[in-house]
């Protein structure tokens, strides 16, 4: 007679037939994987005590998903580092990863709905979703553009840091502030084409000086504007409830080997290391 049997004669008096548990699941002595228990008749049924041991990552968990908290949990849920569309977690174990796969279930426009009214924008903000595979969004003045790349590719918080950067240009009037500057720089080269007294050597040389600084004056007030618009916009994500990561994860993807200079926006890394 095994050590099984003698703790099955010696707990049989306990249990009726109808649990059809041998009383393995209380001898602490005796595994869990070694138990014939039945799974229903104790809490220990099912669960090998990795959960509990600190030293087993909750991938490598033997447990059942609903013998303790932990189990169906990688931990990607709790890292700040991993995008809620790479967790390995089960949807039940975290409100977070519950929440994006709701949100991945979305159309394009029911996404864009959802986290307009996160952010509690305007009510009479426009946003558009435009046919493009590229992950961007830009802005008229008027309307907030988006691509269908952007909404398709983005976590939500990402997605949130972008509608809510162009509503802040919108907010700040950025996009008519650099129409009128540009058209005074057009009306100053203008003034020295113009210029009669002038000989027509110097005359090129000052239409292109003017020209030059003009474009740097513009793209320097550019850079400036997109820093305020992230500013707000990591504000506003803030305020609805994300981490804040969402900026710093969208630089991320921008941040392109071989990316070149640009005249309207500050390199991603720039941009970055404003939002630690």
């Amino acid at each position: 007679m095994d050590n099984n049997d003698l703790i099955h004669e010696e707990h049989e008096e306990e249990f009726d037939d109808e649990s059809q548990c041998c009383g393995n699941c209380r001898e602490h002595d005796i595994s869990c994987e070694e138990c014939d228990c039945p799974g229903s008749c104790c809490d220990r049924c099912g669960c090998y005590g990795d959960c509990y041991d600190e030293d087993v990552a909750c991938e490598d968990c033997r447990c059942s998903v609903d013998c303790c908290e932990r189990c169906g949990c990688s931990g990607d849920c709790e890292d700040d580092d991993v995008a809620c569309e790479d967790c390995r977690c089960l949807e039940s174990c975290c409100e977070n990863c519950d929440g994006n796969n709701k949100f991945n279930s979305l159309s394009d426009e029911e996404k864009v709905a959802l986290i307009s009214e996160k952010l509690k924008l305007p009510k009479d903000s426009v946003i558009k979703v435009v046919k493009d595979r590229d992950v961007n969004g830009f802005t008229d003045g008027n309307r907030v553009l988006i691509t269908s790349g952007a909404v398709e590719n983005l976590s939500e918080e990402e997605l949130a840091f972008l509608l809510g950067h162009e509503q802040a240009h919108i907010d700040a009037d950025h996009v008519e502030k650099t129409r009128k500057l540009f058209h005074k720089k057009i009306d100053d080269i203008k003034n020295v084409a113009n210029d009669k007294k002038t000989g027509f050597f110097k005359k090129t040389l000052n239409v292109l000086g003017e020209t030059v600084l003009g474009a740097l004056e513009i793209s320097a007030i550019n850079h400036q504007q997109e820093l305020e618009a992230d500013k707000k916009a990591q504000e506003k994500i803030k305020e609805a409830g994300y981490s804040g990561a969402g900026g710093r994860d969208l630089m991320d993807r921008f941040d392109i080997p071989d990316r070149g200079i640009s005249l309207t926006h500050p390199h991603p890394k720039t941009r970055k290391k404003k939002m630690q």
